[in-house]
């Protein structure tokens, strides 16, 4: 796969104290797709796979995402089954990917870890950084991954630069092409974006998602790119916004600078327990308010969480979902409607993000916005 063009089609600064939306066209060799949009996960390929009936999935754009933590740093540098696993892993995405006009690896550093040595503990030392960046390249480059994914590294601004400057041309060689990572916490976030714009010519940079109230600044800061042909894909998105009623977060980021937007990865599941379930945890998306609600909410029709492949769930399962409650004490029943929950919110969450392109390509987002319930203000509050 190959990126041949970004390119800034409309800008819409209707919306008052706020950075300006705008749609974009991204083209590559297998075709273009326009922004603002949202990716579709691995994680979500993975939910579709679990529903017994037929999901079409639409979206153009597809991200197979990864935390390293830790330990994924020490095993990539020590031993051979994880760089033989990961591979795997990479070449599954890449085939269910396969019609995605643009597919792209997206690996973050964990900034914490709560066994053992934080990662970047391990990568401070400079021959288990330089280690670390050929085997990441490689890896991916013997899985088929036409771009290449660069995480961002907690490194003084300097080091930082050298290391993103020795991996651009490592890639170059490679004949591939690199997708660099800046996270909005980086202290020196703006020069680092500076870098990556101006000397490293970067066309599409991934974000690792922040809360924009603890980084005002860095989010008012690519402001000034928005007429520049440069897309942002935010990473690792938050599913909602408790503290703002439960507003679905990457709706709003497409008003704060944001182009292309992938929900975070929820952690491995635990294993099946006699524990009673709380269908209350399962959220479908509301198209009215662009917030997550309970299934149980009397707003939530049985039919609207899967509507596309609502004739041709088994009967039991349509059942199951008209009488929630009954799934309570049947763990595999609760996973697929959980599964079917996702892929609703995936689903009318794209409708909603093609709507939305619509709107900014007419100049008429702030039409959009005063369709959704609440949205106006809590895009103030946010």
């Amino acid at each position: 796969m190959k990126i041949d063009r970004v390119k800034v089609l409309e800008i819409d600064d209707s919306l008052k104290m706020l950075q300006p939306a705008r749609t974009m066209e991204i083209r590559t060799d297998r075709g273009s797709t326009v922004t603002p949009n949202r990716c579709v996960t691995s994680y979500e390929f993975n939910r579709k796979a679990e529903v017994p009936a037929s999901v079409p999935i639409s979206n153009q754009v597809s991200v197979y995402g990864k935390r390293l933590t830790g330990r994924d740093v020490t095993d990539l540098l020590t031993t051979n089954t994880w760089l033989r696993g990961q591979i795997r892993r990479l070449e599954k995405a890449n085939r269910v990917a396969a019609y995605s006009v643009l597919h792209v690896p997206a690996f973050e550093i964990a900034r914490t870890c709560s066994t053992g040595p934080a990662p970047m503990d391990t990568l401070s030392a400079e021959k288990n950084l330089a280690k670390f960046m050929r085997l990441l390249i490689s890896m991916q480059d013997e899985a088929g991954c036409g771009v290449i994914s660069v995480p961002h590294l907690d490194l003084p601004l300097g080091s930082l630069k050298k290391t993103l400057s020795d991996a651009a041309e490592a890639i170059a060689k490679l004949g591939r092409q690199p997708l660099f990572s800046a996270d909005l916490g980086y202290g020196k976030f703006p020069q680092i974006l500076d870098y990556l714009v101006d000397d490293l010519q970067s066309d599409m940079i991934a974000l690792n998602h922040r809360k924009r109230r603890d980084f005002p600044q860095h989010y008012d800061g690519m402001g000034s790119l928005a007429r520049k042909d440069v897309a942002f894909l935010m990473t690792g998105i938050d599913r909602m916004d408790a503290e703002h009623g439960d507003l679905s977060t990457m709706h709003y980021m497409p008003f704060f600078g944001n182009d292309l937007m992938a929900v975070e990865t929820p952690p491995p599941a635990i294993a099946p327990s006699d524990k009673p379930k709380n269908p209350a945890n399962l959220k479908a998306l509301d198209r009215d308010e662009l917030v997550l609600l309970p299934v149980t909410d009397d707003r939530v029709s049985e039919k609207n969480i899967l509507d596309r492949a609502w004739d041709q769930m088994p009967a039991d399962l349509r059942h199951d979902i008209s009488h929630i409650d009954e799934i309570r004490r049947d763990p595999k029943k609760y996973s697929i409607i959980n599964s079917m929950t996702r892929l609703q919110e995936l689903i009318t969450s794209t409708d909603e993000f093609s709507a939305l392109t619509a709107h900014v390509r007419e100049r008429s987002a702030r039409d959009y916005v005063a369709s959704k319930k609440n949205l106006g203000q809590r895009l103030v509050d946010v």
